[in-house]
């Protein structure tokens, strides 16, 4: 017989973390947290999952698949019968018991809570109820961009790198837990909200199924986040999609379409209208005007490539292909320089912030 079965639960963990194995996981020395009550060797969990999006959806529907994982799979989820949710939506179609939030059964019979994409801040006593506590998936590298948005961060603010975190859940805050897995994703310059959203679900899909098959080693492995680089991603609001031509390079604002694309459209001025900008891209440096002067919103209809290009605070370009006018239909850029500005001759046309 293994001697491990023979042997004090602290010699048992022991053995367990101290087996080589090549994960891309953080080790450090064995810190408990909510004196975990599990069978030491156990392969199939009874897994409480929370979530509500589509985001959580792939997790959910990885953990799903991996039925070697689980004994016992139920989902938690706010539950509105006039709009269902993402996570409502599939757990009816794959006959998965469902409860609403806030939680009113009884939880001491799972093992584990899994988190993703919940929104929702979890009381003290649930997180206890569970003997291996409970673990999150976070869409950033944390302790960079902690909250509520940190896809929509990331590229507001160019980073060039993201990727995916595993944290235990930690009573009264969010994102603040020890990190127990991590794993970085590249972002490609002009890749926009919708795509990395896409992409970090997928990832943080996978990096969830390795997290369960590591259980219950790898609860005991986690490391504190370094709160010298704490940044945070609070949720949005329409607000954020208002161009201000003077204070916003051609970076700034192309970053800002990427970070909205799906959710909102960038917005100007023009002659009192509201302007919608629509299939925007980095233009960089042109020579629509030999003034050395920058106008920030100064336009110019670039008749060969149909787009206007709009001048930035920089002096560099971005472009849009397609524009609204208040609550007019979606038009050309062609079709908005022949309607509001091939008639004007003598002054500049400009977009404004207001």
């Amino acid at each position: 017989m293994n001697a491990a079965f023979n042997s004090p639960l602290s010699e048992v963990m022991k053995i367990i973390i101290n087996k080589k194995q090549h994960y891309n996981i953080f080790k450090t020395s064995v810190i408990w947290y909510n004196k975990p009550q599990f069978r030491h060797f156990k392969t199939k969990w009874s897994i409480l999952f929370f979530g509500a999006d589509k985001f959580a959806v792939e997790s959910l529907q990885q953990i799903h698949k991996h039925m070697n994982l689980w004994s016992r799979l139920e989902v938690v989820t706010p539950y509105n019968t006039s709009k269902p949710n993402d996570i409502t939506l599939y757990t009816k179609k794959h006959k998965i018991k469902l409860h609403p939030w806030p939680i009113t059964f009884p939880i001491s019979q799972f093992d584990i809570g899994l988190v993703v994409s919940f929104g929702h801040l979890i009381p003290t006593w649930i997180i206890q109820s569970f003997p291996l506590g409970m673990i999150n998936v976070h869409a950033s590298l944390l302790p960079r961009w902690r909250g509520a948005a940190p896809i929509i961060h990331s590229l507001l603010h160019g980073d060039t790198t993201t990727g995916v975190t595993i944290i235990k859940i930690m009573p009264k805050n969010f994102d603040t837990g020890e990190i127990l897995a991590q794993t970085s994703v590249d972002i490609h310059p002009d890749e926009t909200q919708i795509q990395l959203y896409s992409k970090l679900a997928n990832v943080g899909a996978g990096l969830l199924i390795e997290s369960i098959e590591r259980l219950p080693n790898i609860i005991q492995c986690g490391i504190p986040q370094n709160n010298e680089f704490v940044t945070y991603a609070p949720k949005i609001t329409r607000n954020i999609s208002y161009i201000h031509w003077d204070k916003m390079t051609a970076a700034n604002i192309y970053n800002l379409y990427r970070a909205l694309d799906g959710l909102y459209q960038l917005t100007t001025y023009f002659n009192g209208h509201k302007i919608k900008l629509f299939n925007i891209k980095y233009h960089g440096k042109q020579d629509y005007i030999k003034s050395s002067v920058i106008i920030p919103g100064l336009v110019f209809y670039d008749k060969k490539n149909d787009l206007l290009a709009i001048q930035c605070l920089d002096g560099l370009y971005i472009s849009a292909k397609q524009i609204s006018v208040s609550q007019h239909s979606t038009m050309t850029a062609k079709d908005f320089h022949n309607g509001f500005i091939a008639n004007i001759t003598k002054q500049h046309v400009i977009f404004t912030s207001q």
